[in-house]
């Protein structure tokens, strides 16, 4: 079937229009300019993103976009803080469109000048540009108009047997309509990050006439490994927990490093890295297998080390398995997961030479 493919800012002036009779989550921002502005719009984020940077200062905005000084001072000043110097304990972050047009002196004309110049500047996303992330979902311009003309169009059936959502989540969908982006389609009650995903992957084109795959994530994305996660989902923070939730695979990966030669009563010890990348921002559950060739494993130290320089102690790998537990974690779920991570073993005690013949590192990352 072809399908006329809407773009957001179509669907942004759809909403605008039916603004009357929808809900607040279709409520654009701009109330008197010809520009709707709707958070997680390309012109949405970027505004966003430009008034957040360091780089944005008081001049740019006065100068080059240019803004009313007054408007560009109190931007500024919002979010710099009283000190008026960037990164201190008073600095605000924009998080919505809202925030930006609640600043004193901001109306539609400077709404509509700063859109402006980000569009001069090519500084809008667009196409197979990313968007953002939504419910840990990375979305690019391209996928985002397409989710949307999904949530908008598609029937009932379509959205619960085909794609598949939770009945809840398609009722809710429904009742949502017209949802004008994905920052409105995450707030749904129901839509989580299981069915952003599904409904980001799926394709109206392909063939429609084979069963639809089991839902296994469960209502709230539940999960207690990945066997309880449908196909294209691993389970984060069960290893944290005992329970976690559904997220896409990309947000998980192996990393294999080489062995070495276990100095023998050297607390030195042997270090091994892998460079971690392509991940979310934050490391969640951390696994660490290690293929050991030793006569005493249980003698010998096991140190994992993130690229903050923080530590997890780890247990003797299992025998049978290799996996070696960590017995207690200062890695944190704050600090950065991508860079290098070193698996350190020392065996301080003399007598019984070794060697570490490979290792494995497993991470799942979330968005900080």
């Amino acid at each position: 079937m072809i399908r006329i493919a809407l773009s957001l800012l179509a669907l942004s002036l759809l909403a605008l229009s039916l603004s009357a009779c929808t809900t607040p989550l279709n409520a654009p921002v701009g109330g008197q300019t010809q520009l709707a502005i709707f958070d997680g719009s390309p012109e949405g984020v970027a505004l966003i993103d430009f008034l957040n940077a360091s780089t944005t200062t008081l001049e740019v905005l006065d100068d080059e976009v240019p803004l009313n000084r007054r408007t560009a001072e109190n931007l500024i000043q919002w979010r710099n803080g009283s000190d008026g110097v960037r990164y201190t304990t008073d600095d605000k972050s924009f998080q919505t469109v809202a925030d930006v047009d609640d600043v004193r002196w901001v109306g539609p004309a400077a709404l509509d000048a700063l859109v402006a110049y980000l569009e001069a500047e090519d500084l809008i996303p667009t196409g197979g540009d990313l968007l953002g992330v939504f419910d840990n979902v990375a979305f690019t311009v391209d996928e985002a108009t397409a989710t949307l003309q999904l949530v908008n169009e598609a029937s009932f059936e379509v959205l619960d047997d085909e794609v598949p959502l939770n009945r809840r989540s398609v009722e809710n969908i429904l009742d949502a309509r017209p949802i004008a982006t994905l920052h409105y389609l995450q707030a749904v009650p129901w839509v989580g990050p299981s069915a952003m995903l599904s409904l980001r992957n799926f394709d109206w084109n392909a063939p429609s006439d084979e069963p639809a795959e089991e839902d296994l994530s469960g209502p709230w994305e539940d999960c207690e490994a990945d066997s309880d996660c449908q196909s294209g989902l691993v389970c984060m923070g069960w290893t944290l927990w005992g329970t976690g939730w559904c997220i896409d695979e990309a947000q998980s990966a192996t990393f294999t490093g080489e062995g070495g030669d276990i100095p023998d009563d050297d607390t030195t010890g042997w270090t091994g890295t892998v460079e971690v990348g392509d991940l979310a921002s934050v490391p969640m559950d951390i696994i660490v297998w290690i293929d050991l060739d030793h006569a005493a494993p249980g003698t010998l130290t096991y140190t994992l080390i993130d690229p903050n320089g923080e530590t997890a102690t780890l247990a003797a790998p299992d025998p049978g398995t290799n996996q070696a537990d960590i017995l207690w974690r200062n890695i944190t779920s704050d600090d950065m997961i991508d860079g290098s991570w070193s698996l350190v073993v020392t065996d301080p005690v003399a007598g019984d030479a070794g060697s570490v013949l490979g290792w494995d590192l497993y991470l799942t990352s979330n968005y900080d």
